[in-house]
């Protein structure tokens, strides 16, 4: 049986991307996802939490084709 722990994690995607001028499409389409679905992925809170729980494979992946760290664009949010 699977236990299910939802880790509050902030994204740092937005400003990441900004400073680099990438499009979200291009994003999904390295990713061989539809540019909705990353939005649903990627989508955040008032405080930068991110709403859907998103695989450690696809932050993984993120950072692959963002060419960074994971921690670049996600970090633990503590408290």
């Amino acid at each position: 049986m699977r236990s299910s722990v939802h880790l509050p994690i902030r994204s740092k995607l937005e400003s990441y991307i900004a400073a680099r001028g990438i499009k979200k499409s291009w994003i999904a389409d390295q990713l061989g996802i539809s540019k909705s679905y990353f939005s649903q992925m990627t989508k955040t809170d008032n405080n930068g939490i991110l709403q859907n729980a998103m695989s450690a494979e696809y932050l993984i992946k993120l950072a692959y084709v963002l060419n960074c760290k994971v921690e670049d664009i996600a970090e633990y949010a503590e408290g």
